[in-house]
This record gives structure tokens, C-alpha cells and sequence, in this order.
């Protein structure tokens, strides 16, 4: 027997049933009873998060002051935020609380600490590999989020993604071909065509003849 469906007349002991004014009372306030019954469950908050409307929670997240809330998130987003709202109070200002937050609004997303990428120290940066490239207002909800979480001495270096794009690329070269012939010429080996120094010397040419000894 459920509570909320429950018929109070049916229920009478035996010694009232035989009563009309009971009976005509108890059929009276059975819906009463049984509204007030269907109501207590929105006495459960925290345990029906996932159930409840998005200005409940929207109550919700300024009651518990949700640093990193905002309207424009979607109410996957929001309701993620209020269930860790306690923890992320609680270690606010470590890498965990920005992790959290990270996870939240860019669920593919990595944080990456300075010496994982070789950065400065006291730096980090968040790295969107290759998931959606979200729009400039998500972007800045998360920023905005992250500044929030982070203790003060640490920088936010940026948001990152990356694409591959394939690219075709083409080469040209110019090619020559050519074809020697030989026709059967001596091989005078090479030739001095031109000299840096003029030389010139004298040259006698004499014959002698002898008569009769």
C-alpha cells in the first residue's frame, strides 16, 4: 500500500466503519492527507539533484555559493557544479579544485602542469587535445571558473586545441636528357686554348754543304 494513495475509510477499525460521520470525515481529508504525503518528497534536495528543476537549483548554487557558477552553463553543467560544491569549497585553491572545474565544463579537457610541458613555474595551462573547439562565451566561462578555483600565486597560460589537417603538396623539377655520339676521332686528350704569358725566342736553322772533301 503506498502513503499517497492511501483510502483512510478503508482503513477504519471495524467500530467505526458503522459510523457515518467518521466515515464521511475520513473520505474528507483522505486527499488532503494524501497531497501532503506526495509533497514530502521535495523535502529530498541533494539526493534528487539530477530531478529537480533548473531555478531549484539555481537556488541551490547561491545558497551554497558556487564560486564558479554561472547562467549560461546548461543544467548537466549546473547540477555537476552543485553536487561538488562542499568539495571544491573544501580544497579550493589546489590543482584538484581547478581539475574539478575543468571536468566539469570541458570534460575532454587535461590540465597540465608547468614542468609537463615546460613552462615556468607556478604556471599550468589547459589542454584541449583534439575535442570541440567550444565558442568564445564557453571559453570564458571557463576561464572565468578557473580563476576562481585557483590559489593566487598560479597563471593560467592558456587554452589549447589541436587539429590535423591533411596537406597535399606537389614538386616540379625541370629534367634534361641528352645523347652523346662518338664518330671514330682520336682522343687528343685536353687542350690549352689560352695562356696568362706570351713567350717568344730566336730560332736559327743553317745546312751545311761539303764539296770534295
Amino acid at each position: 500500500m503506498k502513503l499517497n494513495e492511501t483510502e483512510i475509510s478503508k482503513i477504519l477499525p471495524s467500530s467505526l466503519q458503522s459510523d457515518e460521520n467518521v466515515v464521511h470525515t475520513s473520505k474528507a481529508v483522505t486527499d488532503s492527507v494524501n497531497n501532503v504525503t506526495a509533497e514530502t518528497v521535495n523535502e529530498l534536495i541533494m539526493s534528487r539533484i539530477d530531478e529537480l528543476p533548473e531555478p531549484v537549483v539555481n537556488s541551490l548554487a547561491w545558497q551554497l555559493h558556487v564560486d564558479t557558477y554561472s547562467e549560461d552553463l546548461d543544467i548537466a553543467q549546473k547540477r555537476k557544479l552543485v553536487k561538488n560544491a562542499i568539495k571544491d569549497h573544501k580544497y579550493k585553491g589546489t590543482s584538484w579544485a581547478v581539475k574539478s572545474v575543468v571536468e566539469v565544463l570541458l570534460n575532454y579537457a587535461k590540465v597540465e602542469e608547468w614542468f609537463e610541458y615546460k613552462g615556468s613555474p607556478y604556471h599550468f595551462r589547459v589542454n584541449g587535445s583534439y575535442g570541440p573547439i567550444v565558442n568564445g562565451n564557453s571559453l570564458q566561462s571557463l576561464v572565468n571558473a578557473i580563476n576562481e578555483a585557483k590559489n593566487v600565486r598560479s597563471w593560467l597560460d592558456g587554452i589549447s586545441f589541436e587539429r590535423k589537417k591533411p596537406v597535399s603538396k606537389y614538386l616540379a623539377m625541370p629534367v634534361v636528357m641528352y645523347k652523346e655520339i662518338r664518330i671514330g676521332l682520336p682522343d687528343v686528350g685536353p687542350q690549352i686554348t689560352a695562356m696568362s704569358k706570351m713567350i717568344s725566342m730566336p730560332i736559327s736553322i743553317f745546312k751545311e754543304v761539303k764539296v770534295n772533301g
